[in-house]
């Protein structure tokens, strides 16, 4: 039987987004897609979508997204591990958020489900952990809330590190497996990192809308804490390239990593040892946060069949 339900997924090609619009498309959702003027819409290929162009930062193609529409999954916005990204962060994040919530303002039948990130919890100390936290955190606040002030239907998803295939925009994660795979890996640090298929937060996700809840918040975690011994060792079963042996003193590489990432941001090319990629590791999961995925069906696969998965998919895509 037809689903029926006309949803807008923002971001739909990136890592998550197009795997979320798979999803939506196997489980009979009508999707229509929102993409930048211009841009790489490969990840949507042979997808039977609607593909409109628009761009969270202009409110008015916004508006008209919004049309005809019952749920937003508003998946788009700008990561980065890079040093001084903090207009750009706050313009795509926290602004392109001011225009959802306008959005679904003009539109109110319109519900937002929005994938927000860990480290958009502020810590022990209620910090946030560098700028692309911040401006997860008060974009995440903003839609918070609106929604408690009963102006807008909505909720929240904080999902830790994201992993798995159709990754065609290479994230962070797939730079690391390209990488060692290529060339391998000099050392590695203490430390570890919570890892979800993105899969499985597509998902969850497309659970949470069919649960017909308002103003939940849910951590989608991996319940796995994968030190960065543990996933090199993983990769080097899977490429056959060796794990490092050795191990470098945390201060060198925090300081390594905040001149290298000064240095790239610098000369415009991009890198994955930054200040705050270290300050990342051991990412805390507050524990009020963790038993509330037990309202709806939530599965997890086990990380490594996650990373063996994206592994071959860049293989068989001629990343490596």
């Amino acid at each position: 039987m037809e689903h029926q339900l006309k949803v807008l997924v923002t971001g739909a090609t990136g890592h998550l987004g197009n795997n979320l619009v798979r999803e939506l498309v196997n489980q009979k959702y009508d999707v229509r897609a929102l993409c930048r003027l211009g841009s790489d819409t490969t990840p949507l290929n042979n997808l039977n979508i609607e593909i409109v162009n628009g761009d969270i930062t202009n409110l008015t193609s916004l508006q008209k997204a919004f049309e005809g529409v019952h749920t937003v999954f508003h998946m788009a916005s700008y990561i980065s591990l890079m040093p001084l990204e903090r207009k750009k962060l706050y313009s795509i994040n926290i602004q392109g958020m001011n225009n959802v919530i306008q959005a679904c303002k003009s539109h109110k039948h319109v519900e937002v489900i929005y994938m927000s990130s860990i480290h958009a919890i502020p810590n022990s100390k209620k910090k946030y952990i560098g700028a692309y936290a911040e401006s997860k955190g008060i974009a995440t606040k903003k839609l918070l809330h609106e929604i408690s002030s009963g102006k807008i239907k909505g909720n929240v998803l904080y999902p830790t590190g994201l992993i798995g295939p159709n990754d065609y925009k290479i994230s962070n994660i797939g730079k690391t497996i390209i990488s060692h795979a290529k060339k391998g890996t000099f050392g590695y640090v203490n430390g570890s990192y919570d890892f979800i298929d993105v899969r499985d937060v597509a998902k969850s996700t497309i659970e949470l809308q069919k649960q017909n809840v308002n103003g939940k918040e849910y951590i989608l975690s991996g319940n796995n804490q994968v030190s960065v011994k543990e996933l090199l060792l993983e990769l080097e079963k899977i490429t056959g390239v060796p794990a490092p042996k050795f191990k470098a003193p945390i201060k060198f590489v925090e300081y390594y990593a905040h001149i290298n990432g000064l240095a790239n941001k610098l000369i415009g090319r991009q890198t994955i040892i930054t200040g705050y990629a270290i300050k990342t590791l051991n990412t805390e999961i507050p524990k009020a946060f963790t038993k509330n995925t037990d309202s709806f069906d939530f599965y997890t696969r086990n990380w490594k069949e996650s990373i063996k998965d994206q592994y071959d998919w860049l293989k068989d895509n001629s990343y490596i």
